[in-house]
């Protein structure tokens, strides 16, 4: 299955990476074609559920995912509604298939994600976030008169609940990594990737190894400690995370070695792991 502003590969160990890489730009945005590829990864990880162990979702910009292309929207005019609505509810259906897949989703946040950028991390089950206080994540669409279209209203207000998801959903509040992590929206979030995993093996192409070395490498290295049992699995996601690794490596093998149907439990013992190594 082809794509055009994200590449899509399944290794040999179950995980997939999905690298949102928008052609010709800067950062990533919500362009027409980028609708018809979130669809089409929602069929392919379909087509691949019986071999998948887990998804990555990053970026190959300095940005996670800018959100709706606004120069396309100022285009728009009255007799766009119709076909913008169920572009709109589309990308929804797309959205919901990829996070119901039962399949632990993960997204790599190493740069902004606002809008439709944000509201893509929400689909992951967990977020890790490099931790620069310039990193904004957030809606800040409202602020535009624009309403939040692909669910981002309604999973800040779950994650945060009522009172406390207004600011953000109605004011277009920013929040920035740290205050990602204590509102409970990121599960981990960390400074700098670590020296020894410059040179991981097997990056996507066009990748900087220095950017994703946290992505890719990581979770395979969750997937080869989970095989070794429950408290293998643990023991060893602590040394990993002592050694400075990405806290991935402790939230990922939990949440692999329990399962699909189990990923609160999974991130639960991971946070617990992260919290004992000393990582935020």
């Amino acid at each position: 299955m082809s794509f055009s502003t994200l590449r899509y590969q399944l290794a040999d160990d179950g995980i997939a990476t999905v690298c949102f890489d928008e052609p010709g730009s800067a950062v990533n945005t919500m362009k027409p074609e980028w609708y018809a590829d979130m669809a089409a990864l929602a069929d392919q990880l379909q087509q691949d559920a019986d071999k998948l162990q887990g998804v990555l979702f990053t970026s190959a910009k300095k940005t996670f995912f800018a959100g709706a292309d606004l120069k396309g929207v100022l285009t728009l005019k009255a007799s766009d509604a119709k076909s913008l609505f169920e572009s709109m509810e589309g990308l929804k259906r797309a959205f919901r298939r990829i996070e119901t897949l039962g399949k632990p989703i993960v997204a790599i946040i190493e740069g902004a994600a606002l809008g439709g950028g944000w509201e893509l991390a929400l689909v992951a089950h967990a977020r890790f976030v490099l931790n620069n206080p310039k990193i904004p994540l957030g809606l800040p669409e409202v602020t535009l008169g624009l309403i939040p279209g692909a669910n981002g209203i309604t999973k800040m207000t779950r994650l945060l609940g009522v009172m406390a998801a207004q600011p953000y959903v109605m004011e277009g509040k920013l929040f920035g990594p740290q205050q990602a992590l204590e509102l409970g929206l990121a599960q981990g979030a960390r400074v700098v990737a670590h020296p020894s995993l410059r040179d991981a093996p097997n990056l996507p192409g066009n990748v900087r190894p220095d950017r994703h070395c946290l992505t890719r490498h990581g979770i395979h290295k969750a997937q080869q400690i989970a095989r070794g049992g429950a408290q293998g699995a643990r023991q060893r996601g602590f040394k990993f995370c002592k050694r400075g690794l990405h806290p991935f490596i402790a939230i990922g093998c939990n949440t692999i070695q329990h399962g699909p149907h189990q990923p609160r439990r999974g991130i639960g013992l991971g946070r617990q792991a992260i919290t004992k190594s000393g990582w935020q």
